[in-house]
């Protein structure tokens, strides 16, 4: 796992298998995006804890990028 510690949102490895095939792949153009997982994982954890972007753990990625990521992913849907 990326995070310091385990949380109860955090995905199993089978479940990230399964989950990443639907991820659109990284065009190769522009920085390399942070780590898929370590996002998806900080998105679960805002949606089961019901906490607030800004108070994310600070083993999780910047609260914005989770919440960029987030609303992009939204947004495109």
């Amino acid at each position: 796992m990326f995070n310091e510690r385990e949380y109860p949102s955090d995905l199993t490895d089978r479940q990230w298998r399964i989950v990443k095939r639907w991820l659109p792949k990284w065009s190769g153009r522009g920085p390399r995006p942070t780590n898929r997982r370590w996002v998806l994982g900080a998105i679960l954890y805002v949606a089961v804890t019901g906490c607030q972007w800004r108070p994310l753990p600070h083993d999780f990625p910047h609260w914005k990028t989770v919440y960029n990521t987030f609303w992009a992913g939204v947004v495109r849907a």
